[in-house]
């Protein structure tokens, strides 16, 4: 009896070695999914780099607001700047009476109305006087967004 008992033992917890391996193992696969819950706003997050194609195209710098900087050279055939970054999922916002709010930059979401801070739009290194979806395209120039 000592030897059944053994092997039923054994086999016991051979069949529990394997749940719990089983069981860890899709753990621990779960923390490397994506999370595919996407705000409204969000945009694919890049450090900077060239993106897009066409013939006009100007420099886009994004200043976090924890002060970090990304730059991108964008080419593209749209005349519009705000339309080559909603184009390349670098803005997006709403559209009002007064045109695009925009609420996310390069994976940033801001909203004056709920935390205080927007995004200022800027030309040239300049607080710009029209709004990014009225801006068009100079070949060369910097435009940028700021988290304020």
């Amino acid at each position: 009896m000592k030897k059944s008992g053994l092997k039923n033992f054994a086999r016991a917890a051979l069949a529990l070695c394997l749940v719990l391996a089983v069981v860890l193992s899709v753990s621990a696969c779960s923390l490397f999914e994506p999370d595919n819950t996407v705000s409204k706003y969000s945009t694919e997050h890049r450090d900077g780099g060239k993106l897009g194609e066409g013939n006009n195209y100007f420099t886009f710098k994004v200043v976090s607001s924890d002060g970090g900087e990304a730059v991108f050279e964008v080419s593209t055939n749209q005349t519009i700047v705000g339309d080559a970054l909603k184009e390349l999922k670098l803005i997006d916002g709403d559209d009002d009476q007064y045109g695009l709010y925009v609420k996310s930059v390069n994976g940033e979401n801001l909203d004056y109305n709920t935390d205080g801070k927007y995004w200022a739009f800027y030309v040239g290194g300049e607080y710009a006087v029209s709004g990014v979806d009225k801006t068009e395209i100079v070949n060369g120039t910097e435009y940028s967004f700021r988290a304020e």
